[in-house]
């Protein structure tokens, strides 16, 4: 997974990323879309769950019933994504989850390091 990360005072990856400046705790009922507003001024959410889910940004989602190839999919449970100029997420779970939604700011390059490819 491709993520910003802490740098030391030397420059050095740690390995840890900061903390988030805005966490929601969201309870999915099974089989029901719940839209959940990106605060302002946020960069990035990191999505933690104990079940399945599907999302979509700024768009509905359903639990897929049968193979779609339309391109306009739910996407399955994502880690994390960069959410800047997204308004809404909207989740959905077969089965209904218990989640966090951790949304990041992400500073200057003086402090971060994109690990792994890095963005176009």
């Amino acid at each position: 997974m491709d993520f910003y990360q802490q740098l030391d005072s030397n420059r050095q990856v740690t390995g840890a990323i900061p903390q988030a400046t805005i966490i929601y705790d969201v309870v999915l009922a099974a089989g029901v879309m719940q839209t959940i507003t990106v605060p302002s001024g946020q960069d990035m959410v990191l999505f933690s769950t104990d079940a399945d889910f599907w999302c979509r940004f700024d768009a509905d989602v359903a639990v897929p019933a049968a193979t779609d190839t339309t391109g306009l999919g739910g996407e399955f449970s994502p880690e994390s994504r960069v959410v800047k100029g997204v308004t809404t997420i909207r989740l959905i779970s077969a089965v209904g989850a218990n989640m966090s939604l951790a949304f990041y700011v992400i500073p200057g390059t003086n402090h971060m390091v994109w690990s792994g490819n890095a963005p176009a």
